[in-house]
């Protein structure tokens, strides 16, 4: 995992960074943060002719399982996966620690979020693991 900082990201996606299995873009521009989120995205899923799937709160409302089955589950038809998530009340770090620190993951995860303090939770969880 990696969080990527407002003034790392360019580098980070040209050319493409190395595969990681989940990727948190952070900043007080949330349309950049949307943008590069979508770039990567299309970078990732491009490799392996995968698909990109978002997800946000209200559809964990409607399903609280899907972010987990989604990041769990090996597509049908081969290439990879793609689940791009937006940080709010469903998906935090308490939701997305056991996940990422359960195994490997079958999806690339991109989270986005808005301005995070150096002691967000969600942040030093990116920040600790990719270490």
């Amino acid at each position: 995992m990696v969080a990527i900082k407002a003034h790392q990201a360019q580098s980070f996606l040209n050319p493409p960074g190395p595969k990681v299995p989940a990727v948190l873009f952070y900043g007080t521009d949330a349309g950049l943060i949307f943008e590069r989120a979508a770039k990567l995205a299309a970078l990732v899923a491009a490799r392996d002719s995968g698909e990109i799937i978002r997800l946000d709160d209200a559809d964990l409302d409607a399903d609280p399982d899907r972010l987990a089955i989604e990041l769990q589950t090996i597509p049908m038809f081969g290439g990879s996966k793609v689940v791009r998530a937006t940080a709010g009340r469903r998906i935090n770090a308490a939701a997305l620690q056991p996940l990422l620190e359960g195994g490997t993951l079958a999806a690339t995860l991109i989270v986005e979020a808005g301005n995070l303090k150096p002691t967000d939770s969600m942040r030093g969880l990116f920040e600790k693991s990719a270490q």
